[in-house]
């Protein structure tokens, strides 16, 4: 697992169809959206889209090289949000 921050601009993504929302959660007028991006059998790239307070970005979170690594770290940042106030309004 490859931690990463890079922005991007909304034409650097490739087609939303390539992304799948696993989960959203929403604080006061701020949302986050979760989407996992399979790059092929063994490699994904965990996103996360903010909306609200700001403008609408959207940032590289993660690159999974183990597919059992996905689950545990989905489920450490689901725990997160929640400690931190924010209410799941989607997904899992």
């Amino acid at each position: 697992m490859t931690k990463q921050k890079p922005h991007a601009q909304r034409d650097e993504l490739h087609a939303p169809t390539d992304f799948r929302e696993l989960f959203r959660y929403k604080k006061a007028d701020r949302t986050r959206a979760y989407q996992l991006r399979v790059l092929n059998e063994n490699n994904a790239e965990l996103w996360v889209v903010s909306e609200g307070g700001r403008k609408q970005r959207s940032r590289l979170l993660v690159t999974f090289s183990n597919p059992d690594d996905v689950v545990p770290f989905l489920e450490s940042i689901e725990l997160d949000l929640r400690a931190g106030g924010w209410g799941c309004i989607g997904g899992r």
